[in-house]
């Protein structure tokens, strides 16, 4: 709970009044079964009694489902649940889109090739049209009074945090991020981005290399030598270019 991230007081994301929205971030839990807080804003600008909704929540509950929520133009709180349950230990991306008319949460799970729509809601208005000076905060969000006896607090991630990013539109589905295109009879059964297969092939039939390993120890990743199409065994096979005059190629 030490390690959560607030926008500082006089950045402009702050105070910002959107009229679409896109939140992104991946997650892996390392405990389940409580609320927990993966990116928030802060406040009840709306002054609604408990329980209520703060501008903006990304959460898992405490039944393990991925929440999303906010106050639309009309002031109403607005919130999607997603249909599939997180479990501890593994790595899920989730997306939650926002356009004038319609609030949307996306979930890549493990084994998922790419973003399933989880749920969607007629809503009006992307943004609550009031400005509100209070931090984004990212691991933790402010929960309702009356789930803790009447006391403020917060939930706060048990787990790890990575690739969080907040647009000011309603990104399509092709443009989430940890959107990796996969190639058809393919797999990554451990998720390290990069095929069995092919790991199979260079790494003697294991998956056991690191994404960020160096298995030929040449300064290159394991990864990368895959997106290359480089030998990940072999020293000599790098992505070198040369240059002849004015020329520079590349494999």
């Amino acid at each position: 709970t030490s390690d959560n991230l607030y926008t500082s007081g006089a950045a402009p994301i702050n105070s910002a009044i959107f009229t679409a929205l896109t939140v992104e971030a991946s997650f892996r839990p390392t405990r389940i079964d409580r609320g927990q807080g993966i990116i928030g804003k802060g406040g009840n600008p709306t002054a609604m009694a408990a329980p209520y909704q703060t501008p903006f929540t990304l959460e898992i509950s405490p039944t393990n489902h991925v929440v999303a929520g906010l106050i639309d133009g009309s002031s109403t709180a607005r919130e999607v649940t997603s249909t599939r349950t997180v479990v501890a230990g593994s790595w899920y991306s989730a997306a939650v889109t926002v356009s004038p008319t319609t609030l949307s949460l996306w979930l890549k799970a493990p084994g998922d090739t790419d973003y399933v729509l989880e749920a969607t809601l007629p809503i009006s208005g992307a943004w609550y049209p009031t400005e509100f000076n209070r931090a984004w905060v990212i691991g933790q969000i402010e929960y309702d009074p009356a789930a803790a006896g009447g006391s403020v607090g917060c939930y706060s991630v048990n787990g790890e945090l990575d690739e969080i990013r907040i647009s000011s539109s309603a990104l399509s589905k092709g443009k989430f991020l940890a959107n990796e295109p996969v190639v058809p009879g393919e797999g990554d059964s451990d998720g390290d981005g990069m095929d069995d297969a092919w790991e199979e092939q260079y790494f003697g039939g294991s998956l056991d290399q690191t994404a960020e390993g160096d298995f030929d120890h040449d300064g290159t990743s394991n990864r990368a030598e895959f997106l290359l199409g480089l030998n990940p065994a072999d020293g000599s096979s790098r992505f070198a270019g040369s240059i002849n005059g004015a020329t520079l190629t590349w494999p």
